[in-house]
């Protein structure tokens, strides 16, 4: 008996990965939400710390517009608090025109990690249409050549 109540815990446990798979996918699509690209200029180093102008071309797909939003650039190597935030932040759906430009000072190593094929980590925050607090975290690649 004990072995059929295993066989029936091991068919309900796939049946409920089977119905939920839809909303793991569904949440994974979320970062996708909001993407662009990347520059950074006038990049001059100071012992451990680099001095640049970074600037970012923020895409929005969420199918939503979004008012008053605010844009970080954070460390997903180390917990600290956003390098740069550009608050009151306004995005229509589908728009790719939202430019970003700061000076400010990062550690070498964020830097370093962008030059070896890592990318600069942004988060969106802003209150939806229906009163929902959202946080995306998403990436911006490397301004293309032109």
């Amino acid at each position: 008996m004990a072995k059929g109540k295993s066989k029936m815990k091991h068919v309900l446990f796939l049946a409920l990965c089977f119905l939920l798979a839809p909303t793991v996918v569904g949440v994974a699509q979320t970062s996708a939400a909001f993407s662009g690209y990347y520059q950074t200029s006038n990049v001059s180093a100071v012992g451990n710390q680099i001095q640049l102008n970074f600037s970012a071309q923020v895409t929005n797909n969420s199918g939503s517009d979004v008012e008053n939003a605010t844009i970080s650039l954070i460390d997903t190597l180390v917990a600290k608090p956003p390098y740069v935030q550009f608050t009151g932040v306004s995005i229509k759906n589908g728009d790719t025109s939202l430019a970003l430009a700061q000076s400010l000072t990062i550690p070498k190593y964020l830097y370093d990690s962008w030059q070896n094929g890592g990318v600069p980590q942004l988060t969106i925050d802003f209150t939806d249409a229906s009163g929902n607090a959202k946080d995306n975290i998403f990436a911006v690649a490397p301004q293309p050549a032109q």
